[in-house]
């Protein structure tokens, strides 16, 4: 027991502190258990309480091997580590099709509420995936004093792919297929990762040193390449790629053949002495879709208005109208097991828009009723957004049931 309380005052306490960013991604992002925005309260809550830790481990440490004696070392170290991650994986995306940029859109919108598949929910997001990369680099350097490169692989390779292949199919790519080539690129990645791990210490401190002005400029712009190409590199393939195909996508989804048509003919629900009431269905769908990764989603539908009227041998005998403030749509779900089976339940939705006229004038028994409509609606695609309007040409409804109050 002593041992262990000395281990949690030396590194034990150091590493929780670091790691808050992971805790509030597993917690906050997949879990939601609770909201990342208030999980992130605690990531400020360990950062302010870390350095009045460092401070007093200092001060009360009399071991020359306690991780805060080193920490702004281990915070250099760290810097060229992360980055290789994303950096793997750009040869990955011209050859496979992967976007390893895209949960930073998720990150950043779950954090800020901004639109998702926007640079504003992706610098914010980058930020983070870069904070969660440096803490687990960081998080090496405080747990392991033997800085080998098999204990690189076993913790950045090995222990965080696992984490990293289980946690993001269920909750990270929800919607998304995560095919063997997926896992095998993720840990090449974090093979990489682990191996930049190793060899950080190597470099600062026994490589640096020796070089002459000349190769450390040299040196020194390997690594600004290094560190900042994973960043640049999705910025640029969003504005010129991503952007324009989600564009094009959205677009058909929007324009698509009979998204909206009549789905139940015009009815006589009831009449009193005063007032005769009808009613008719429109079917909006199918909504599923593909966005530009291949997730599947669902056209999102908001502010549905509904005018119309009901003909009996062209004379307009109701006028219709209903408002629909959203359509109910899985793309919010976080869980893999939930979203498929609720994407094909929503997929069509069906609009039920009731009508009024006057009771004076009663249809004739076998008489046909033509529905006709407009249906204006705002769109929500995966990255645009347009208000459309649907309309009917006058359709020959089924004969009138009436139903007698």
């Amino acid at each position: 027991m002593s041992a262990l309380k000395d281990w949690i005052a030396k590194r034990g306490v150091l590493y929780a502190l670091t790691q808050t960013p992971l805790l509030a991604i597993m917690v906050g992002f997949f879990f939601r258990l609770p909201s990342y925005s208030v999980m992130i309260i605690s990531v400020l809550l360990a950062f302010a309480v870390l350095p009045v830790w460092v401070i007093h481990r200092k001060t009360v440490s009399q071991d020359p091997t306690e991780p805060v004696h080193h920490f702004a070392k281990y915070a250099l170290w760290a810097l060229l580590t992360f980055p290789v991650f994303s950096l793997v994986r750009i040869p990955t995306h011209y050859l496979m099709g992967m976007v390893y940029w895209h949960p930073w859109y998720d990150f950043g919108s779950s954090l800020t509420g901004l639109p998702i598949n926007q640079f504003s929910s992706l610098g914010p997001g980058a930020f983070l995936y870069s904070l969660q990369g440096y803490t687990v680099a960081l998080g090496f350097y405080i747990l392991f004093q033997r800085r080998t490169l098999l204990n690189s692989v076993l913790y950045v390779c090995v222990f965080d792919s696992s984490i990293y292949s289980f946690i993001f199919p269920a909750f990270g790519r929800v919607g998304m297929p995560s095919p063997p080539k997926w896992h095998a690129v993720a840990w090449i990645a974090h093979l990489f990762m682990a191996v930049a791990v190793w060899y950080s210490p190597i470099f600062w401190e026994k490589v640096w040193p020796a070089l002459t002005r000349p190769r450390r400029l040299a040196a020194l712009s390997i690594c600004i390449v290094i560190v900042s190409l994973p960043y640049i590199f999705p910025f640029y393939r969003a504005a010129v790629w991503q952007f324009p195909t989600q564009h094009r996508l959205d677009q058909e989804v929007f324009s698509r053949p009979s998204l909206v048509a009549l789905d139940r003919a015009p009815q006589l629900v009831q009449r009193d002495d005063s007032e005769a009431r009808y009613s008719f269905a429109l079917k909006l769908g199918p909504r599923s879709y593909r966005n530009y990764v291949g997730r599947q989603k669902a056209l999102g539908v908001k502010d549905i208005e509904v005018h119309g009227r009901i003909k009996d041998k062209g004379r307009v005998i109701a006028w219709c109208h209903t408002f629909t403030r959203e359509l109910p749509s899985p793309n919010a779900d976080s869980h893999e097991k939930t979203y498929f089976a609720e994407l094909r339940d929503l997929d069509v939705a069906h609009l039920e828009v009731s009508c009024q006229g006057p009771a004076t004038y009663v249809p004739e028994s076998g008489a046909t009723l033509i529905a006709e409509w407009e249906l204006k609606a705002l769109l929500l695609g995966d990255r645009e957004t347009l208000v459309q309007r649907f309309s009917s040409t006058p359709i020959l409804a089924d004969l009138v049931q009436e139903s007698r109050p």
